[in-house]
């Protein structure tokens, strides 16, 4: 029993290393200072490089996520009196403590009427802006319920109906996204569509395989390559196509034929002053715990690749790579 509880000490300890390595206030915090009213921005990922804005006499923060509410907090900490307000929508039950930002509360993992409320008042906030303004963007997971617009013609059980289908059948996260960025108003870079021609600055902590930004949060910020038709195969493929509300249904086929706008693509002029900075991710979380196992007498191991399937036969091949490798 003392070697059973000695055991979760340790690996208790290591799961305390790597959530801290990713604290959302910690890395805001690490990743900004302003300089002679320059914005400057330290990011490590994919490569570590310095980036610096000039800081105008208005400055606002907005931004989704489960650590949105944190990362506004050391914004407004590096920024002070810079900061003019702002809007971001953190789940309920969670709280930060910022001055000068709205902290509109939102429901994860599904979303309700407050994420649609968040939704609304951020893309309110966003028609009073100015293009000599700064926008700083706070987003993390969670966003993707708790930021949600529906398209014109939708509406909330719409979307939480063709999502619910989706996680039945199996679809995975970019499946999901896809699906989700044709229903949106907001996700698929629509976002950067609102914020235009204004400065957009994301800062964003990834939860994604891969740190795909396009995946996390549906990527408001980010081109987005998927179409129309994309999202209807998707639907096809997993033989849902019968069971979708018609107004989805209608949607696609509208968009599909080139009559709905399409998601921001590669490229296109929304996203010339937009600038997304990647803080923090799991690769980050998993360096913290291998070097704290190291210092604890632990063989650190990070496994070579993603685990994605069935956790019954992904645990089984985490096991045998684990023999192989010590025993």
């Amino acid at each position: 029993m003392a070697l059973t509880e000695a055991i979760r000490t340790q690996l208790r300890t290591l799961f305390t290393a790597a959530v801290a390595a990713v604290d959302p206030h910690t890395l805001i915090e690490q990743a900004t200072a302003v300089d002679h009213d320059h914005l400057l921005i330290h990011s490590y990922e994919p490569e570590a490089r310095t980036s610096s804005f000039p800081l105008p006499e208005r400055v606002f923060i907005i931004g989704a996520g489960k650590g949105a509410g944190l990362l506004a907090q050391g914004l407004e900490a590096v920024l002070g009196a810079r900061v003019r307000g702002g809007v971001v929508v953190i789940p309920t039950g969670v709280s930060a403590n910022t001055q000068r930002v709205t902290l509109v509360h939102g429901e994860h993992p599904l979303p309700g009427p407050g994420s649609l409320s968040g939704a609304e008042q951020l893309r309110s906030f966003l028609a009073l802006t100015h293009p000599a303004d700064l926008l700083c963007f706070c987003l993390t997971g969670g966003a993707s319920s708790l930021l949600v617009s529906p398209a014109i013609g939708l509406s909330l059980a719409d979307k939480l109906t063709v999502n619910r289908l989706l996680l039945a059948c199996g679809a995975d996260i970019h499946e999901l996204n896809v699906v989700r960025k044709h229903l949106s108003r907001i996700k698929g870079g629509h976002l950067a569509r609102f914020a235009s021609p204004t400065t957009l600055v994301s800062f964003i902590l990834s939860d994604v395989i891969d740190d795909d930004l396009s995946t996390i949060g549906s990527g408001p910020t980010v081109p987005d390559a998927s179409t129309f038709q994309d999202a209807w195969n998707i639907l096809e493929q997993y033989q849902l196509l019968d069971q979708i509300p018609a107004s989805v249904s209608t949607h696609l086929t509208a968009g599909c034929r080139g009559t709905q706008t399409e998601t921001p693509k590669p490229g296109d002029p929304v996203f010339a002053h937009v600038h997304n900075f990647l803080l923090g991710s799991n690769r980050i979380a998993l360096a913290a715990a291998a070097t704290t196992a190291k210092a604890t007498g632990f063989i650190p191991y990070l496994y070579p690749t993603p685990l994605v399937g069935d956790t019954t036969d992904v645990s089984r091949q985490f096991g045998a790579e684990l023999r192989r490798q010590f025993v």
